[in-house]
């Protein structure tokens, strides 16, 4: 009922074994909420979520590219073999690393090195921009500026269904561009308001 309201519905966070993951692929899933993390990993013997994600050519597969969420070899890994169905997220809890502490009910994170954690010592969100992520995309996984912004732009609006309305230079859709040098050090957004 939710995919055919076109509720786009991701499958993360979960303790789900392969099996059950692919049955649940087979009825219309096609995303994951941000591989690796937080959820049946790849085993031999039990190939987990991840494997399942990697196995199903239809299942899009989020990274968040940060080095501490997957190792650069991890996501690697992920992007050769998900291709044009891996693309970037960010997950930040807090943008630009000014929030040091932040508690709200059982919630807690604390900045260290860069990298939010809670107090079991466990990851608390990301630190992550949008922009920091095509750059490691582009320094780390070697990957051209095309398809680094590629992961950060259409191959997004196509995992969630938009992209007859996002992601791309295209009249009709928002006026939203990015500029970049070659190596990507420097990105700087220009947004126009049509009248």
């Amino acid at each position: 009922m939710l995919l055919e309201s076109g509720i786009v519905i991701s499958a993360g966070h979960s303790t789900m074994t392969y099996k059950e993951a692919q049955y649940y692929f087979s009825k219309g899933i096609k995303l994951v909420t941000h591989l690796y993390n937080a959820m049946t990993q790849f085993g031999h013997r039990e190939p987990g979520l991840v494997g399942a994600t990697f196995e199903n050519e239809a299942v899009y597969a989020p990274i968040i590219l940060d080095g501490a969420h997957c190792d650069y070899a991890a996501a690697s890994v992920a992007y050769k073999l998900k291709k044009d169905k891996f693309f970037l997220i960010s997950d930040a809890a807090f943008l630009g690393r000014k929030v040091a502490n932040f508690k709200w009910d059982s919630f807690d994170a604390h900045l260290d090195n860069g990298f939010y954690g809670n107090e079991e010592g466990n990851l608390a969100g990301a630190s992550i921009s949008m922009e920091e992520a095509v750059q490691n995309a582009f320094n780390h996984l070697h990957v051209s500026a095309d398809e680094a912004i590629k992961m950060a732009t259409c191959r997004v609006a196509s995992a969630i269904n938009m992209e007859d309305q996002v992601g791309k230079i295209k009249s009709g859709f928002p006026a939203s561009f990015v500029t970049f040098n070659d190596n990507l050090s420097i990105i700087e957004t220009l947004n126009y308001n049509l009248i």
